[in-house]
């Protein structure tokens, strides 16, 4: 009885120790930077910061009739004033917005 104990307990610990270790190993998603890509298809992009509030906007078209937003440290963003998703977060890197290759293929 007690060695049946004795595993069940192992068991679960092992199990327990499995699943808290595999959580935090998401898929890496790669992060592009987002004045590169907006160069490279000649969109126009906007940095504003208020305080310490880093946000950067971004017109496809040149225009104000498609606007996106990112906001530093947060996968919140917005297009057109709708919020939606991102897989991770953006990010301010050396002077730089970085953000999600799949969001970027989105613009």
């Amino acid at each position: 009885m007690r060695k049946i104990l004795s595993l069940t307990i192992f068991a679960m610990i092992f199990a327990i120790a499995s699943t808290t270790a595999f959580a935090g190993q998401q898929q890496q998603e790669k992060m592009i930077m987002l004045r590169q890509y907006a160069d490279e298809h000649n969109f126009k992009v906007y940095y504003e910061q208020t305080g310490s509030f880093h946000q950067v906007f971004v017109f496809p078209h040149n225009d104000v009739s498609d606007i996106w937003q990112f906001v530093n440290g947060s996968t919140n963003a917005y297009h057109n004033a709708k919020p939606f998703k991102m897989p991770a977060p953006a990010v301010i890197k050396d002077g730089r917005m970085n953000i999600p290759e799949t969001v970027a293929n989105m613009l």
